[in-house]
């Protein structure tokens, strides 16, 4: 099976589409291609004229003229009167059947700096992008979630129905200039992010409807195109504000059809968030954030996990394999996020890289060396690329003007510059956006602007930075990735990131800052600037090497006889596939350049997603604190891995990944085998001697022949990175041993009627186990370890096609040999956990942290009042006690029977008894009592 192939997650043949905003641009480009994929289409748009040719357009792209159909209606969709009717008439003419998927393309840009701009103006672009998207919205799903409703999807109940919002690369780092436009971008991506998470419980209550019937799904994706060239475009350029046009660059508008194109790829992929070009990829991976992280998340570590699983492989099979992984520590974001903490950047990343180094070392990750990019190494190895490279012909100049500091004598990023916000007088406006007012903003825009490190008056200054010149390293750069992923195998992800970013072309790129940490520029007048991450970040790969072992040109320096195999997130992709395999082969070096990409998917938390901000997920800093061994996640989570399309992170699968799979199969498997042997009635702890794996028992043969292929599988699946695969068919070689057993009734009677075969079936299956132990080590380290401790047997390799070209063979522990004592693998999970860590996990951190106090607070409260109950109790015992020793003195016993009304009113009130008597017994007793420790939660 191959595990990277994708189900199309978009059919749209013979189903009905409405796109708003389909008359023009990219609105009209995807009601084309729908056209060509069989689908039926309605338009919708105000100008009719333009909605008559566009339907005509549409209608010659069909693919199955004869049976298609295509509609258009005008409509102001500002208004959720319109839109309703939009919806109503839709179903009317599809035959009384609800629409099966809405693009929400409408709306127009009208830049503009925000005080230039009238509020009706602000207001309006609001309207046509933001409220025209959500009225759509709503609309249909109003009507696809009506409670009786008779109107049915054409849809079965099995396909789903799509919402698709169009957004912009805008909503992840606003320019100015944009100041209408911007704003209603950002709102409907917070509307799309908060509706992939509602739809979830609508899915749910779907299945459970009060007629016993269930209904389609429904999903909800947004798309982010950078430039459009479409009618509105040239009334956006003549609008647009000069800065904002410097700061766009050299940005190229996309073709209505290439933007329609990827979006259809990208709803068939089964994607949430689809962006367009390289420039919408990077700023999706870069507005996730680039400070150092105060939580490693689970989700972050897969590749991680995906990374040592092949390194404890190879290890396995006899080779010689180096696991390299570490922090890339420079850049802007550590500066400014190291001021905030009043440290300085090598003191932040120092703290950070400490927390992702325990974390790895908590799960086992196990990396040979686990390093930082700020060593001397570093400084060397990067510098030494850049002026190869620059030798080469591959760098040149570019001069621009920036904020400079004549103070400490050095240029300033936007958010190292503060002052008066001149919209709203706020006075600690940053030089990038204004937080009190929420406009965004150009340092020179700035009231008194000042230094954010000393308060001096920044200037206005010409720089200079060096560009990679990636646009001329495209040839060699796409011969290379062509060779690549035709014999490395690359995830199809990773090779689609790849392609699209070679198809868009190759733009030249700035790979130096006005920075103090980083790696220094090795130029004349660059003193005051750093060499940027996108060029050195990667090269720590091998500077970390280099501080591992003084042999690290033998890795790094030796194609012929090294495979490099990479494994990350998918945003993360272009950097390793394009811009460091370009900058080796631009120094002109002999380099070991990447083999093997393997870039996962998103993993989502219970229907919703991870976040960090607001606490909602399981962290890798807190995974521990649920009491489940490092194995346990690893399975789950390499179980999981979204090698093909987004997985989630559920509790209850989790629990039931222990109990179901860890403990029933391999840890049963396992435990009765061992215990058995063990037994003074059985076997007594040895491999008996009748075992003779030479001459098995026909029996055998299918079990045997059964272990074989699947053995043969899981290699086959391992050497071609195919992680969850190759876990599934390890838990079958597994399943097969309780087959073996079960097919022959391995027991006491078994062991006293027929002690040949019970020998057999009994060496057998020690020597599975064994196996197990080897198959199962790079996904379960610690739990390969104890099974290796139970047979008493040293680390076992994983055996070749060579090896078992015959069929597997029990010949690895012969008869005599004497195991260890029984173990447990795994335990099992409660259920109930699955409700309480999905509440521990479930809010942000300050919400927790109230709610563990306030829990704390009521179990003290708790706990005081249970000792009030006893001191009281052990208050009147002793005081009875004190009577019973007066005799007949009455008025003695009296007066002490009121002492003790007294101290259980002071105990009721949380204070001490003041009892007397003889010997102070009383007081001695209760002063006892209040040894005791109480636990609370």
């Amino acid at each position: 099976m191959n595990w990277f192939t994708r189900k199309n997650k978009f059919l749209v043949t013979g189903k009905t589409v409405i796109v708003t905003g389909g008359s023009q641009g990219m609105g009209l480009g995807i009601a084309k291609k729908l056209a060509s994929k069989g689908a039926n289409v309605v338009i919708v748009a105000q100008n009719v004229p333009k909605l008559e040719n566009a339907t005509k357009a549409i209608s010659s792209c069909a693919s199955k003229y004869q049976s298609q159909r295509f509609h258009y209606i005008s409509a102001d969709l500002r208004k959720s009167v319109e839109t309703d009717r939009v919806v109503s008439e839709v179903t009317t003419w599809n035959n009384n059947v609800v629409a099966d998927a809405v693009f929400c393309c409408a709306g127009n840009s009208l830049p503009g700096y925000f005080v230039d701009t009238s509020s009706e103006v602000l207001r309006a672009q609001m309207d046509s992008i933001y409220w025209s998207g959500a009225n759509m919205a709503h609309s249909i799903m109003k009507a696809w979630l009506s409670t009786g409703e008779k109107k049915e999807s054409s849809s079965d109940s099995t396909s789903t129905r799509h919402i698709v919002f169009t957004s912009s690369v805008l909503a992840f780092f606003p320019l100015a200039g944009y100041a209408p436009y911007n704003p209603a971008k950002a709102a409907l991506r917070g509307l799309a992010d908060t509706l992939v998470q509602e739809v979830n419980y609508y899915n749910g209550a779907r299945l459970h409807s009060s007629n016993g019937s269930s209904s389609p799904k429904i999903k909800v994706h947004i798309v982010y195109p950078a430039g459009i060239r479409s009618p509105g475009f040239e009334v956006e350029e003549k609008l647009k504000p000069n800065l904002t046009k410097i700061l766009e660059g050299v940005d190229v508008p996309a073709e209505p059809d290439v933007v329609a194109d990827t979006t259809i790829a990208g709803l068939e992929r089964g994607d949430y968030m689809i962006t367009i070009n390289w420039l919408g990829h990077l700023m999706k991976g870069a507005a996730a954030g680039m400070s150092p992280r105060n939580g490693w998340g689970v989700v972050d570590t897969f590749w991680t996990f995906a990374g040592g699983l092949i390194f404890r492989y190879n290890k396995a099979r006899g080779r010689p394999t180096l696991y390299v992984c570490g922090t890339d520590e420079y850049g802007t974001a550590t500066e400014t996020k190291a001021l905030e903490e009043g440290v300085s950047p090598a003191e932040l990343c120092a703290k950070y890289n400490k927390v992702h180094a325990e974390v790895y070392d908590w799960f086992e990750i196990g990396f040979d060396i686990f390093g930082r990019t700020p060593t001397e190494q570093h400084t060397k190895i990067s510098q030494d690329m850049f002026l190869k490279v620059k030798e080469k012909g591959f760098l040149a100049e570019r001069t621009s003007e920036q904020p400079f500091c004549p103070k400490h004598g050095k240029f300033l990023a936007d958010r190292f510059v503060e002052g008066t916000c001149k919209i709203c007088g706020y006075e600690d406006a940053r030089g990038d956006q204004c937080d009190k007012c929420g406009n965004l903003l150009d340092p020179f825009d700035l009231i008194n602007p000042r230094c954010k490190v000393d308060g001096e008056t920044p200037i206005r200054r010409e720089t200079t930075h060096t560009y990679l010149l990636l646009d001329k390293l495209q040839p060699v750069i796409e011969e290379f990735t062509e060779e690549s992923i035709r014999k490395g195998g690359w995830s199809r992800n990773a090779k689609i990131i790849t392609e699209s970013w070679l198809k868009e072309g190759l733009k030249e790129r700035g790979i130096t800052r006005d920075l103090s940490w980083g790696v220094p520029v090795p130029l004349p007048g660059y003193e005051s600037k750093v060499l940027y991450v996108w060029f050195e970040a990667c090269i720590g790969y091998p500077s970390i090497t280099a501080n591992y072992t003084a042999e690290w040109e033998q890795w790094w320096r030796n194609p012929e006889n090294v495979e490099l195999f990479q494994f990350l997130g998918k945003d993360n992709v272009p950097f390793h596939s394009v811009i460091f395999p370009g900058c080796q082969i631009a120094t002109g070096d002999k380099w070991t350049k990447l083999h093997h990409l393997s870039a996962t998917e998103y993993l989502n938390y219970e229907g919703g997603k991870f976040s960090k901000s607001r606490g909602i997920g399981v962290f890798g800093n807190n995974a521990k604190e649920t009491g489940i061994p490092p194995d346990v996640w690893r399975y789950y989570l390499l179980k999981n891995r979204p090698e093909s399309g987004d997985t989630q992170f559920e509790w209850r699968s989790f629990i039931d990944g222990n109990n179901s799979e860890l403990l029933a199969k391999l840890g049963n498997f396992v435990n009765r085998v061992i215990k058995l042997v063990n037994s003074p009635k059985a076997f007594g702890g040895v491999i008996p001697e009748q075992f003779n794996p030479s001459s098995l028992p026909e029996s055998f043969k299918t079990h045997i022949d059964e272990i074989t292929t699947l053995l043969s599988q899981y290699l086959s699946e391992m050497e071609t990175v195919h992680l969850r695969g190759a876990l599934s068919t390890a838990m079958k070689i597994a399943e097969a041993g309780n087959g073996l057993i079960q097919a022959h009734r391995l027991d006491n009677s078994l062991i006293a009627s027929q002690p040949e075969l019970a020998a057999q079936v009994v060496g057998t299956v020690i020597n599975l186990i064994y196996l197990c132990s080897a198959i199962f080590e790079p996904y379960l380290p610690a739990t390969c370890a104890s099974i290796r401790s139970q047979v008493n047997a040293p680390f076992l390799l994983i055996p070749s096609e060579d090896d078992i070209k015959d069929g597997w063979k029990p010949t690895y522990l012969s008869a005599g040999h004497k195991i260890g004592k029984a173990a447990y693998l795994f335990s099992k999970i409660d259920d109930k956990k699955a409700d309480e860590w999905r509440d521990m996990f479930g809010g942000n951190q300050a919400d927790r942290k109230k709610k563990e106090e306030d829990e704390a607070k009521k179990a003290a409260e708790k706990a005081r009042k249970k000792q009030a109950d006893k001191e009281r109790k052990a208050a009147r015992k002793a005081a009875e006690a004190a009577n019973a020793a007066a005799g007949a003195t009455g008025v003695e016993a009296s007066a002490k029977g009121d002492e003790v009304k007294e101290s259980e009113k002071k105990i009721e009130a949380g204070g001490k008894p003041e009892l007397k008597g003889e010997d102070g017994a009383v007081d001695s007793v209760v002063d006892g009592l209040k040894q005791v420790t109480i636990p609370t939660s």
